[in-house]
């Protein structure tokens, strides 16, 4: 994939996240999504995609600058942990506008890689090695799978149409 291509695939899913978060109610927000392990409400995953969305940038440029990306004994569950803790005491508007200002980050990131920047490969905390396209596909992709689970357990509660 190129990289125009890539950018308006992040900036398609961005607006999607966006528009999907800005149309939920009151109640949606409040409904736990995920109940095994760490119990994340729809608040909370809006958080922890900014703080994924931080962290990818963090881990794109380390590799893009020669680093190994994400070191071996990187904790991905504690860090998901004490991210989401630390921003679930944002407001919902303030942590979508995060998110925007953070992916437009993360594209005007992508704008100034070279060609070969994205064959560059490092370490994933989850996936292993994986080159900076992967990595980026990852991201968008990433949002998706979340928003599918909150649509899957919305409908379940009547919260929003499947």
């Amino acid at each position: 994939m190129d990289k125009d291509k890539l950018l308006q695939r992040l900036d398609d899913v961005g607006q999607e996240v966006i528009l999907f978060f800005n149309q939920l109610d009151e109640e949606a927000w409040r409904i736990n999504i995920y109940t095994e392990g760490e119990a994340w409400t729809v608040h909370q995953i809006l958080a922890h995609f900014v703080s994924v969305e931080r962290a990818f940038q963090w881990l794109i440029n380390d590799i893009v600058s020669g680093g190994d990306g994400t070191p071996k004994d990187f904790d991905l569950d504690r860090f998901n942990h004490e991210q989401v803790r630390s921003l679930e005491t944002q407001s919902r508007q303030e942590l979508l506008d995060i998110f925007q200002t953070e992916r437009s980050a993360t594209q005007t990131q992508v704008s100034h890689c070279a060609p070969d920047d994205f064959l560059k490969e490092g370490n994933h905390p989850w996936f292993g090695q994986l080159s900076i396209t992967a990595i980026l596909k990852l991201l968008y992709r990433h949002n998706k799978l979340h928003i599918r689970d909150i649509r899957r357990t919305l409908a379940g509660y009547g919260a929003i149409e499947s």
